[in-house]
């Protein structure tokens, strides 16, 4: 036995010499290198000698410029836990796995028997087994190398596992960051007041126009209920709403002598805050158009730049971009249904205004501009319900030669149109007007559904609607398009699977299809919605369609 332990050993050290062959490095230092001695043939036979327990290991005249090692052979019981030393002693040659060493560490295993080499003053007094060590055939051509530093090799290995496990812990509360992250501004932009998705960026190319704008801001100055910008002085009054891009109050607007609390106009303003810019400069350059005044939309009057030098409260006077504009009452067509019923004639009204609105933006004026943003709750209603389109903050201006900027999914989901959903815009101008169409076709479903044919439901005592013989109609519940379908807090990717994979659209009952002007509006409402954006009727045709529907509603009653 002890003589094939012997065997294993001899070719253990063959193979390492072979290795010092293998890894020759020139101009090396020779220096003597005291090394633990035994032998345990030697010491079997009780002839070791305590005091040859350390060798200085002599030169190798044959090989001048090799390398002296420590070395260890030995055995270990994997049940027991202990090792059994074989040899200790010198090593010569150019080995790889000793160089640097300053510990003896395992780096070859045969049958069991262990090899170590290190280059320090009694290295090898202890050795050192590393745990996923690979046994070792002497018909490799080369065995496994370690690092040159067993020290490195051994902070490696303990090392590794604890990175591994750091890195995956930061994988993880960052999925759960995003996670919130997402969920936060999902509730933010989405909640009940569908919050329209911001720009991307709009104001390439826009230099020019850009320039122009901040050239008439009125400047910054002090800061306290109210703003004096030249012949005119703002109190705001009360915040009524509070949105993605910012906010909008009522307010006071005195002209001229502002000692006359009588002589002041009830304007509403906008506020952006300062990362809003964009869009407060979008909203100017689409109301500083040449020919924007329409009776359908909403009516601008001037803008301000705040500055919070004062450090005042927001609730006093908030800081940032104001957009001043005309006020309306009644608040938007979402906010007037909520609360009302519309019969036959101010349907008409409302539907007419729309399309004649957005038939302005489309084509009567030099550069054309696209909404991307119409809904209900953007276009404001007069005392008489004549509707006025509002909020141009993600608008699409064309202007000539030049082509658009800021092209991507814009806008509220509930009223992205297939195209946009998808990410599958046709980029020329007439198919972008569709993008509004779509938008349109859904606000007239909002209208059609509280619609009343009768003057049983919410209908004045002097009103009388002679179009439908039955004595009751049911208003429904207001309800936003697609509420019963993904409810109050849609995802993108609720919207593209109901509208651009299942291809479904807002319920068309079936008593409106038995009022032959509600049917007529249906069927516009169907063209207008249509998944193919070219199919999609234009604008005036709508705005024809709906005049036309209208005059002889008329002509019938007279």
């Amino acid at each position: 036995m002890v003589t094939s332990e012997r065997l294993l050993a001899q070719s253990l050290l063959l193979e390492s010499k072979q290795m010092a062959d293998s890894n020759h490095s020139p101009n090396l230092v020779d220096v003597d290198l005291k090394c633990s001695f035994y032998n345990e043939t030697v010491c079997a036979t009780g002839n070791c000698n305590t005091d040859s327990s350390v060798v200085k290991c002599a030169q190798d005249l044959t090989n001048t410029g090799s390398e002296k090692y420590c070395y260890s052979l030995w055995s270990n019981s994997s049940s027991a836990g202990e090792i059994t030393i074989k040899y200790k002693g010198c090593l010569t040659g150019h080995n790889y796995d000793c160089t640097n060493s300053t510990k003896c560490i395992a780096s070859r295993v045969y049958k069991g028997i262990y090899f170590c080499c290190c280059s320090e003053d009694l290295c090898n007094n202890d050795v050192y087994l590393l745990s996923d060590l690979h046994e070792y055939s002497p018909q490799q051509s080369k065995p496994t190398e370690i690092p040159e530093s067993g020290s490195i090799w051994t902070w490696s290995y303990t090392l590794a596992p604890l990175l591994v496990l750091i890195f995956a812990i930061l994988i993880v509360l960052y999925y759960f960051w995003f996670k919130k992250r997402k969920g936060l501004a999902r509730s933010k932009r989405y909640c009940e007041d569908e919050e329209s998705v911001p720009i991307t960026n709009q104001m390439n190319g826009l230099g020019n126009c850009t320039n122009m704008i901040n050239g008439n801001l009125s400047a910054g100055g002090n800061l306290n209920a109210s703003k004096e910008n030249g012949n005119r002085t703002i109190h705001l009054i009360e915040k009524l709403s509070t949105g993605r891009f910012g906010s909008v109050w009522k307010a006071k607007m005195f002209y001229n002598n502002k000692d006359d609390k009588n002589n002041y106009q009830i304007v509403a303003v906008k506020v952006f805050p300062p990362h809003e810019r964009s869009s407060w400069i979008i909203e100017q350059l689409v109301f500083k158009t040449p020919q924007i005044e329409h009776e359908n939309i909403l009516r601008f009057i001037g803008s301000e730049k705040r500055d919070d030098s004062n450090n005042v409260p927001l609730s006093a006077s908030p800081s940032g971009f104001w957009l001043i504009t005309e006020y309306h009452e009644l608040g938007s067509l979402c906010d007037y249904l909520k609360q009302n019923t519309v019969n036959i004639d101010e349907l008409l009204k409302i539907s007419i205004g729309m399309a004649a609105g957005l038939n302005h933006l489309h084509y009567e004026i030099p550069e054309n501009k696209i909404h991307r943003d119409f809904k209900s709750r953007n276009v404001l209603l007069k005392p008489d319900l004549t509707p006025r389109i509002a909020d141009f903050g993600l608008a699409l201006i064309f202007y000539p030669n030049r082509t658009p900027a800021g092209l991507g999914q814009v806008g509220t989901r509930r009223y992205m149109a297939p195209e946009v959903l998808e990410g599958a815009i046709n980029y020329s101008q007439d198919s972008l007007y569709r993008i509004d169409i779509y938008a349109l076709a859904l606000v007239l479903w909002e209208l059609v559904s509280r619609c009343r044919l009768s003057n049983d439901i919410g209908a004045k005592s002097d009103e009388k609607d002679d179009d439908l013989k039955d004595n009751y109609y049911k208003v429904r519940d207001y309800k936003l398009p697609f509420e019963e379908e993904v409810g109050h807090n849609p995802s993108l990717e609720d919207m593209q699977e109901v509208v651009c994979q299942e291809k479904k659209r807002p319920i068309i009952e079936k008593q409106w299809l038995d009022h032959p002007i509600l049917k007529v509006i249906c069927e516009t409402i169907e063209e207008c919605w249509d998944q193919d954006a070219e199919a999609r009727l234009s604008a005036s045709c709508i705005l024809e369609r709906l005049t036309i529907l209208a005059r002889n509603r008329v002509n019938t009653r007279v």
